[in-house]
């Protein structure tokens, strides 16, 4: 799990994600397996929204997303 993120400022964001292995005497949840591929998150972040406008907020795009693990 990963904690809160942040964006206070216009940039582009990239992220290494990784599985841990269980640690700490914890044991392997049964039938889980790990692999060791590294995953890359990109998070966009633009002043202005979809329609190119500026609303005084920030708004946050991700690439490179892929919610499904196997």
């Amino acid at each position: 799990a990963f904690g809160k993120l942040t964006f206070s400022k216009v940039g582009v964001y990239t992220f290494q994600v990784t599985e841990d292995l269980a640690h700490d005497g914890i044991d392997d949840p049964a039938g889980w397996t790990y692999d060791d591929s590294v995953e890359t998150i990109t998070v966009t972040v633009r002043n202005w929204n979809d329609q190119q406008q500026y609303d005084g907020v920030l708004h946050a795009y991700i690439n490179g997303n892929n919610p499904w693990f196997t």
